[in-house]
């Protein structure tokens, strides 16, 4: 994978995909481009947690650039939604309406219950994704998970717990 930081410029390469961070005051920006799957998506989560450390205001994830996302790629979405929750720092995914391969894995699993997921309009503006149960990152930076992405959550936990080779929550 491919990042760069805004700050120093280094440039890591891979045919895989780029991360590259730009922070300004009022945020952090990840742009992440090429596939974010089983082979990229730690990268992506190490490269988040590095974002999140310098403790911005707001950190979004662009995804204008993403060709493909599969499980570990929403994983790393979830995963970086409950840090920046528990560090108060809001979140939000970017994918403009015309990246329909990524909006229909993301429209599918319901993200925009979990998480703030914005889109740019026809105007280049960015818009917020609808969201079913209400605003889920409000001002003060806190997510709000609805009762339907419980489920969806649990089962990532214990995705993490076998990834770890832990034993799963209720399993005997």
């Amino acid at each position: 994978m491919k990042q760069q930081g805004s700050s120093d410029g280094q440039d890591i390469s891979s045919d895989v995909s780029s991360l590259t961070l730009a922070s300004t005051a009022r945020g952090s920006r990840v742009l992440v481009a090429g596939e974010l799957d089983m082979a990229t998506a730690n990268e992506l989560e190490g490269f988040v947690r590095t974002a999140l450390a310098a403790g911005p205001p707001s950190l979004t994830l662009d995804l204008s650039d993403v060709t493909f996302i599969d499980s570990f790629g929403v994983r790393a979405l979830v995963l970086t939604a409950r840090q920046a929750s528990s560090l108060g720092i809001a979140f939000s995914v970017f994918c403009p309406y015309a990246n329909q391969r990524v909006r229909r894995v993301l429209g599918i699993l319901q993200l925009s219950s979990m998480m703030a997921i914005v889109a740019a309009d026809t105007d280049g503006s960015a818009q917020p994704e609808p969201q079913r149960g209400g605003p889920v990152v409000p001002q003060s930076g806190a997510a709000v998970v609805p009762q339907s992405a419980k489920g969806l959550i649990q089962a990532y936990e214990q995705i993490e717990q076998v990834a770890h080779h832990e034993s799963p929550k209720g399993a005997l």
